[in-house]
């Protein structure tokens, strides 16, 4: 989970593997990539 408190989109460095985001300012998704929205949660699961 990313916690991302400032005003521009952030790349997140994660670890090696396949990971999907599911949660964004949206609510619930299923997505490939790895930024987090500005000032947003978003959690990462990895597959």
């Amino acid at each position: 989970m990313v916690h991302h408190p400032t005003g521009s989109t952030y790349d997140v460095s994660l670890p090696a593997g396949s990971w999907t985001m599911v949660l964004d300012t949206t609510g619930a998704v299923s997505a490939t990539g790895n930024t987090a929205g500005s000032l947003a949660v978003t959690d990462f699961k990895k597959n």
